[in-house]
C-alpha cells in the first residue's frame, strides 16, 4: 500500500517528476534544434552568393517561358564575352526537348556603356547574323508585322529544311538605346513555333526590353 504524503502518493510524485523531465528534455531539444537551424540559416544568408544588380537586370530583360508556346522550357543563361559590353545569352527548347535541339529559341542581350557604343556595334551584329554576302536570300517573315519600339530593328528569315522538315531560320536584331538584343528562332509551318508564335515572341521581347530600360544598373 502506497504511503500517503502531502499532495499525493510517492508513486504519483515519481510519475509527475518523470513527465516533467521528459517535457523539459523535449523543450531543450527543440530549443537546440531551433538555435542550430537559425545559425545555419544565418551562415547561409551571409555566405550564399546573391545575384548582383546586373544579373537581376538581365533576368528581368530576357524572355520568360510564358512568352513562348505551351511546352517550351528555359535551358539556361550564359555569360558571353563581348568586348566593351556586358552580354548574356539565353536558350529555350521546344516541347520535344533536348532530343530535337533544333527546336529552339536563342536570345542574346548586350548592354553597352552608352547609346553611341551600341550604335557603333549594331551593324556588326546585323552582319553577323544576316551575312551581307547572301542577304538577298533573307526575306521578310511571311505574315509577321513588326511594331517594335526599337531605335533600330531588322527582322528576316531564311527558308530551308531541317531533318527533312520545312522551316524558317528567323533573326531579329534590335537596338534600344544602349542595349542590343538578338533573337534567333527556328520557325515551323504547323508545330512547335509557328509564324504567329514568332510574332508573339517578338512582341514579348520588345515589351520586356523596353520595360527594362528604366532600370539599367
Amino acid at each position: 500500500m502506497a504511503t500517503p504524503v502531502q499532495g499525493g502518493t510517492v508513486k504519483e510524485k515519481r510519475v509527475v517528476k518523470m513527465a516533467l523531465a521528459v517535457i523539459l528534455g523535449l523543450l531543450a531539444l527543440l530549443i537546440c534544434q531551433f538555435l542550430t537551424g537559425a545559425g545555419v540559416a544565418t551562415l547561409m544568408w551571409k555566405h550564399w552568393p546573391t545575384p548582383d544588380s546586373t544579373e537581376v537586370w538581365f533576368d528581368a530583360a530576357r524572355l520568360q517561358v510564358r512568352d513562348l508556346p505551351r511546352g517550351w522550357h528555359y535551358v539556361g543563361g550564359y555569360i558571353e564575352n563581348v568586348p566593351g559590353a556586358e552580354a548574356r545569352s539565353f536558350w529555350y527548347y521546344g516541347p520535344p526537348g533536348e532530343d530535337k535541339p533544333w527546336v529552339k529559341v536563342f536570345e542574346e542581350i548586350i548592354l553597352y556603356p552608352s547609346p553611341q557604343a551600341a550604335v557603333d556595334a549594331y551593324e556588326g551584329w546585323v552582319d553577323t547574323y544576316i551575312p551581307p554576302d547572301y542577304r538577298e536570300e533573307w526575306i521578310q517573315p511571311p505574315g509577321v508585322e513588326s511594331h517594335s519600339r526599337a531605335d533600330q530593328m531588322v527582322v528576316a528569315c531564311l527558308s530551308g529544311y531541317v531533318n527533312g522538315m520545312h522551316h524558317y531560320a528567323c533573326r531579329a536584331i534590335g537596338r534600344y538605346g544602349n542595349v542590343v538584343v538578338v533573337l534567333l528562332a527556328n520557325v515551323f509551318d504547323d508545330r512547335w513555333l509557328t509564324m504567329a508564335d514568332f510574332q508573339a515572341v517578338l512582341e514579348a521581347m520588345d515589351l520586356r526590353i523596353v520595360a527594362a530600360l528604366g532600370s539599367i544598373p
